[in-house]
């Protein structure tokens, strides 16, 4: 809605590409933007998203800032697809009690 806003002139445009202002805007368009045509098309709206898209682009210093967040959201899979990696490969620590971490319940 706030891209509408600004597209139709009603809104400032330089003030509003300031990251304090559509800082989320630039980090869920980079999010989608690498499969918008897919979305477009699987929700048969060739407009969806298109308002974002108009206002980010409208710039040079929107097509900089796009291009920094893609690198921080692709920044950003790739440490969470290591880590998730560095989890699946850790070996377990011993069981504190020992053994197979059964404890004995008998009274002896």
């Amino acid at each position: 809605m706030a891209a509408a806003l600004v597209a139709s002139g009603a809104v400032n445009r330089e003030l509003f590409l300031q990251p304090s202002v559509s800082g989320e805007m630039f980090f869920m368009f980079a999010k989608v933007q690498p499969f918008l045509g897919e979305l477009r098309e699987k929700l048969g709206d060739p407009e969806a998203m298109k308002n974002i898209e108009n206002v980010i682009l409208s710039t040079k210093w929107g097509k900089e800032r796009l291009k920094f967040v893609l690198k921080r959201v692709a920044t950003a899979k790739e440490r969470a697809k290591t880590q998730s990696l560095r989890k699946r490969s850790v070996t377990p620590l011993p069981h504190p009690c020992g053994g197979a971490g059964k404890i004995s319940t008998s009274i002896t």
